[in-house]
């Protein structure tokens, strides 16, 4: 092993036996245990790269040359194995572990289980369809609709969840950058958006044109959920245009579907149980 730079990574399916096998082996007698969690192994079908020396540091060209031929070694998982933990990445869901599983329903019994497991389908994204989801705080429409997203992306969609307030900053900074034009333009190419906490924050004086012209853009073309605990009627008043307000509305529900979730609050109950 003299004069050579070995990277020991972890073995992966499809590498084969025999390799593995000789590697582990020759790593059991130099250690005297071999891991038990974590077997190691270097597949011999492909090249070692020099030994950087002191100085130098590790050679780019050999650490090119390596991660090249990692996927003939299939150490790394295919690229649809890893595409929806990408995705998922990507969507920047604030509480990523909340999926349908977690969520209990017989808490709000009266939630329209059919609709949402309907919604889980990811079928409305396929006919650019909508959704709202409307109830008090705590209710489980942000748990919801992360849901959803984590299901849509197990269906190969692509996801953006953002918090209405979150979208609205990212959208006042390409304005600064001079970006907004690019900015608006990527957000109908993303198959489901979806915007939560609507209402639960003071937003600025552009909202209602900005949101407005979001919804315009994705209308017929990809679909948006977003979340609310405000009620529609008081929509107006929260971004100080009710003609704008009216016209989004228009597209939300046209092709939309409706979620009322509530009664009770799930922060509430933990609320009380803890005093």
């Amino acid at each position: 092993m003299s004069g050579t730079f070995v990277c020991w990574i972890p073995r992966r399916a499809n590498c084969c036996a025999s390799t593995y096998a000789s590697s582990a082996a020759a790593i059991g007698s130099r250690t005297k245990t071999a891991p038990a969690r974590r077997p190691w192994a270097r597949c011999n079908c492909w090249p070692e790269p020099k030994k950087p020396d002191a100085t130098s540091g590790c050679s780019a060209k050999a650490c090119t040359a390596t991660r090249a031929n990692l996927r003939c070694a299939a150490f790394w998982k295919t690229k649809e194995e890893n595409e929806p933990w990408r995705r998922r990445k990507q969507a920047g869901f604030r509480d990523p572990n909340r999926t349908l599983d977690n969520f209990d329903f017989a808490f709000n019994p009266k939630i329209n289980r059919s609709l949402v497991f309907d919604l889980a389908t990811g079928a409305f994204i396929g006919r650019r369809e909508d959704a709202l989801f409307l109830g008090p705080g705590g209710t489980g429409k942000s748990h919801l609709a992360q849901a959803i997203g984590q299901a849509a992306i197990q269906q190969g969609y692509r996801v953006l969840y953002r918090e209405t307030h979150i979208l609205l900053e990212e959208l006042a900074e390409a304005v600064i950058d001079g970006t907004r034009k690019q900015y608006m333009e990527s957000i109908p190419t993303v198959p489901l958006l979806i915007i939560d906490d609507f209402g639960m924050r003071k937003l600025p004086q552009t909202a209602a044109e900005d949101l407005l012209e979001i919804v315009m853009r994705r209308y017929e073309r990809a679909s948006t959920l977003l979340t609310s605990n405000r009620p529609v009627e008081d929509w107006g008043k929260l971004l100080g245009d009710a003609a704008a307000v009216g016209a989004m509305l228009d597209r939300l529900l046209h092709h939309g579907h409706l979620l009322k979730c509530g009664p009770r609050s799930w922060r509430t109950k933990t609320a009380a149980a803890e005093g």
